[in-house]
């Protein structure tokens, strides 16, 4: 069987949970969590939720997909492709 190579690895940490502070190793996000008021947390002002980092995970990757089938379609996009909604 084929050894499968990694392309890319992301590594991130993340200190007090839920309601902690999330940073990738590299340095390119670094944001504080606080799960929303209305499931039940804190809801701290001018912080990232988890279910926020959740959308953009499964979405982005989507937007991807989408653009690289454009040219096979002939669908055109803009920068701004899409945006992403999580409902819990």
């Amino acid at each position: 069987m084929d050894e499968i190579k990694p392309l890319f690895t992301a590594t991130a940490s993340v200190t007090g949970g839920r309601n902690g502070h999330a940073a990738a190793s590299d340095g390119s996000v670094s944001v504080d969590l606080s799960v929303p008021k209305a499931m039940g947390g804190p809801g701290k002002p001018n912080t990232t939720t988890p279910e926020h980092l959740f959308a953009l995970s499964q979405f982005g990757p989507t937007t991807h997909h989408r653009r690289s089938f454009a040219p096979v379609h002939n669908i055109l996009y803009g920068a701004n492709l899409e945006d992403s909604t999580l409902t819990l």
